[in-house]
């Protein structure tokens, strides 16, 4: 019997794991099967990043060779990342006497739809700091530093320092750095160097870091935009309006993140002669998040280049209008939409109603005669046929027999010499004529 349940046990453990073998699409991953990564990056003034040793910078991340509104992205193929530990390796390089800083966001998709983020205020780098960026960390067993095979011995030789990670953008003054959102807290992320000034005083140093990391999956909330759009006066004047009307928009994300560039549009629909009356800023980073154009001049944009923060993060900006023609057609009321879009797509929409004084409402009616003809009816006699009855003299021929006749055709009949059967009526008359 004990030989029999035994067999049973086995046929059910290998039973269970053929089918977890079967349904898992890669058991070792464990939480997280990567399908797409990206890695957002800036820094002054040069910046390279491996992962697992497979440089994803094929050109550095460089103030002077990208758009410096423009947050650079670079796509990482999934077979970098391994199922057990990432390392993640950095390279900062400076080439002037001023500043050496960085930051950086690996955000990982996992098949599942939750991600999986690497950041550089991640807890876990160590730091080597070549001041002279003439002595970097040397090869050893045949593997380079950002190796995940580099020895043990040689990573606690050289990267021995801790990073300070917690630097804010504006804390710093640097126009070169584009500013990126942390995809855990929705909040700009912070930067990385080896003092809290990021300051270098010498043009060649060089600064490495090194970390490991597993995949831990997080709950995503894609990005989820909300706009409200509010008139800041009760109605437009009826007349050539030169001054500016208050329009005041509140744009909120309550999802992740955005690290692509984001547009805010508004819209005067009914008046080609309106005009965006407001500041045109432009981005610099830290006090001006966003750019504002005007083309064509019923439009307002605002345009945030390095993308927009998540998680109830809000933005509030003024778009007034002038130049609106009130009279020309005594138009009712102005209509003004405004809208959010990113990667191509709008993602939430707002408009608002202001009415003309004295417009179209206030306008009195005043009835035109219009002569219709109405034909009046003629009426036509109806004639009806009503038969009157009309007497028909109808002869009726009533043989009238004189006695001597009667007496004689009788006397006749009774001897069969005559029979008048068949005779016609006529008959009788000539009869009747000839012997009365």
């Amino acid at each position: 019997m004990k030989k029999h349940l035994d067999a049973v046990f086995k046929i059910v453990f290998i039973y269970l794991i053929v089918c977890f073998a079967v349904t898992s699409p890669n058991p070792l991953w464990g939480a997280c099967t990567p399908t797409s990564a990206t890695l957002y990056a800036s820094a002054d003034d040069l910046l390279n990043v491996w992962v697992n040793g497979n440089l994803v910078t094929s050109t550095p991340v460089s103030f002077a060779t990208i758009n410096v509104n423009t947050l650079p992205t670079y796509n990482i193929p999934v077979a970098y990342f391994s199922a057990v530990t990432n390392v993640i390796a950095v390279q900062n390089t400076n080439l002037s006497n001023s500043i050496v800083i960085a930051a950086w966001v690996i955000d990982v998709t996992c098949s599942d739809g939750s991600h999986s983020f690497f950041t550089n205020n991640d807890t876990g780098y160590q730091m080597y700091n070549d001041v002279t960026g003439t002595n970097p960390p040397a090869a050893s067993g045949g593997y380079s530093w950002y190796s995940p095979n580099y020895p043990a011995a040689s990573v606690s030789t050289y990267f021995t320092g801790t990073p300070v990670n917690n630097i804010a953008l504006n804390s710093v003054a640097d126009p070169e750095l584009v500013p990126m959102y942390n995809p855990s807290t929705g909040l700009q992320q912070k930067y990385t160097s080896v003092s809290s000034t990021a300051t270098s005083t010498n043009a060649t140093q060089t600064i490495y870091y090194r970390g490991s990391f597993v995949l831990n999956e997080t709950a995503y909330t894609p990005p989820t935009f909300t706009i409200q759009k509010v008139a800041g006066f009760s109605a437009y004047p009826q007349s050539y309006s030169s001054s500016s009307e208050p329009y005041t928009l509140v744009v909120c994300n309550s999802g992740a993140p955005v690290n692509s560039p984001v547009t805010v549009w508004d819209h005067m629909l009914n008046s080609t002669n309106a005009q965006y009356s407001g500041s045109y800023f432009s981005y610099d980073g830290t006090t001006n998040l966003f750019t504002v154009a005007s083309n064509p001049a019923n439009y307002a944009y605002f345009i945030f280049p390095a993308g927009f923060g998540g998680y109830n993060t809000c933005v509030t900006m003024l778009s007034p209008f002038a130049y609106l023609d009130t009279i020309t057609g005594s138009p009712c009321s102005f209509v003004n939409v405004a809208g959010v879009s990113f990667n191509g797509t709008n993602n939430a929409s707002a408009s608002v109603a202001v009415s003309v004084t004295g417009g179209c409402a206030s306008k009195t009616f005043t009835p035109s005669p219009t002569r219709t003809y109405t034909p009046t009816p003629t009426p036509s006699p109806t004639y009806t046929r009503t038969n009157t009855a009309t007497p028909t003299p109808t002869m009726t021929f009533t043989p009238v027999f004189s006695p001597l006749f009667s007496a004689l055709f009788r006397l006749l009949n009774k001897t069969g010499i005559l029979v008048l059967a068949g005779m016609p009526t006529a008959g009788y008359n000539s009869v009747r004529l000839r012997l009365s």
